[in-house]
């Protein structure tokens, strides 16, 4: 989309470079990317480089990763490297714990309500935004969240059987809790022994 002569004589005021705007335009619309002029300039201003800021999104699209133009602004603009999050942010991870917390002895587990002992693990396939990325997203309290909740499971059941004939719907309750923290969760698998 051509900038107007308004926007050019108003980029010129502010000191920006249209040069670079144009080039970040046309990357976009290559794309087939929603980003206009004023999104591109008010990242320059914050201090960022619009071309940058094209390209990662690009690079998102092509990569499949969800993103949003504000969040690989905040990427960019934190002085990452938004084309290497964006790699690492496409790889799907696999968590495995049986334990509530650091601890190790914290295990999850507990008695059903005929006083069998039952423990469990936890497996958790998921993709990390690139902001999650950048800043170090900490697996620890989801890590909490499931494991509180498969223990109340394990202690409000029945027995063992009954306990087993809910496992689906424990896993999409599960994955529930979990896609408020990590948006692209693949799936949450219980194991009970």
């Amino acid at each position: 989309m051509p900038l107007s002569i308004s926007e050019i004589i108003g980029m010129s005021l502010r000191q920006t470079p249209v040069a670079k705007i144009r080039k970040a335009l046309a990357t976009c619309e290559a794309a087939g990317l929603a980003v206009t002029a004023q999104d591109l300039e008010s990242n320059h201003l914050a201090g960022g480089d619009p071309i940058l800021l094209a390209e990662a999104l690009a690079s998102a699209k092509k990569l499949g990763v969800e993103t949003s133009l504000h969040e690989m602004a905040a990427v960019c603009l934190a002085k990452h490297n938004p084309l290497e999050l964006l790699l690492e942010a496409s790889k799907e991870k696999i968590v495995h714990f049986d334990t509530f917390s650091p601890k190790r002895a914290d295990k999850i587990r507990g008695f059903t309500k005929d006083q069998r002992e039952v423990s469990a693990e936890i497996t958790a396939v998921f993709r990390l935004s690139p902001t999650q990325l950048a800043f170090r997203f900490d697996f620890r309290h989801i890590h909490e969240r499931l494991g509180a909740a498969v223990s109340v499971y394990i202690n409000t059941a029945t027995d063992y059987r009954s306990l087993q004939l809910k496992k689906a719907e424990q896993e999409a309750e599960l994955r529930t809790i979990a896609s408020d923290m990590i948006p692209v969760i693949k799936a949450v698998t219980i194991e009970y022994r």
